[in-house]
């Protein structure tokens, strides 16, 4: 592990939610509790990491090395079966004990200043329900960026943005416990996080982003190639969803639903060019 930031003592009153499940990389899920914990200049008071599943040894062993280091911190929830995210998630968050959480996923890295810059936006503001920022893709030793997620910043900007896709990168997003649990929880839908910001754009929630980078994410070629036809279909269930709900027009439903097609079935080299739209 990376030295101590020198304020790095320093704890805020939130928790951090993670899922975890059997095919997940143990290295990768060590860097990402890492980023969560040595390498923050504000640390969670909790990290809420949810086993959606059995695990083999490999991620079994580094769950363990973390609750042996932070038993007062360290809450792990075990699910006897492999239920999916939106499942996990929801378990997760009865578990936490804090009423700010910000999310994180097993394989990605949280930049040093990342809860530091959340958590004291979210108590200057506490007319703010969900608070994201901008990510980056990378390959998997993060040393290269394929591209930045932009997402809009305002509430107004993301409410348009959202007619047509997700305005928040869910990975680095930080939020109030309550509001998510007024809306119901996550959808046991996958993508969940979508519908979910469609739901509390209608319950009245409000949101921001912010203009910085928060999270490096992996986001390989392999990754891309996964996400082909088989990842737009779980897409039509989350935009119907939004339909359903009266979150979007019929337009915008068709026009989601095209846009989504022609993308998913492009090669993985030209997905990689247009990363920065879906």
């Amino acid at each position: 592990m990376s030295n101590l930031p020198e304020n790095s003592f320093f704890s805020g009153e939130f928790s951090v939610l993670m899922s975890v499940y059997s095919r997940a990389d143990s290295k990768f899920l060590d860097e990402a509790l890492d980023s969560v914990w040595t390498q923050q200049s504000l640390k969670p008071k909790q990290i809420c990491v949810v086993c959606d599943g059995p695990l083999n040894n490999e991620l079994e062993e580094v769950l363990r090395k973390w609750s042996e280091q932070l038993p007062e911190v360290f809450t792990r929830v075990n699910l006897t079966k492999h239920s999916g995210l939106a499942t996990a998630l929801n378990y997760g968050l009865s578990r936490c004990r804090y009423s700010i959480i910000a999310r994180m996923d097993a394989d990605d890295v949280s930049l040093q200043d990342r809860f530091e810059i959340q958590y004291n936006y979210l108590i200057d503001h506490p007319d703010i329900d969900v608070l994201g920022g901008q990510v980056e893709e990378c390959d998997d030793d993060l040393k290269s960026t394929f591209s930045t997620r932009n997402v809009p910043l305002r509430h107004e900007e993301m409410l348009q943005f959202a007619k047509l896709r997700s305005p928040l990168n869910h990975p680095a997003v930080m939020f109030r416990k309550k509001s998510i649990e007024e809306a119901g929880g996550y959808p046991l839908i996958y993508p969940e996080d979508y519908p979910l910001w469609g739901k509390m754009f209608l319950n009245g929630n409000r949101f921001a982003n912010l203009p910085v980078t928060l999270v490096k994410m992996r986001s390989s070629s392999s990754y891309q190639l996964r996400r082909g036809l088989s990842f737009f279909y779980g897409e039509c269930r989350s935009i119907l969803y939004l339909y359903k709900i009266g979150f979007i027009s019929v337009r915008e439903l068709l026009l989601s639903l095209t846009l989504r097609f022609i993308y998913r079935i492009l090669p993985a080299k030209v997905k990689r060019y247009l990363k920065s739209w879906l």
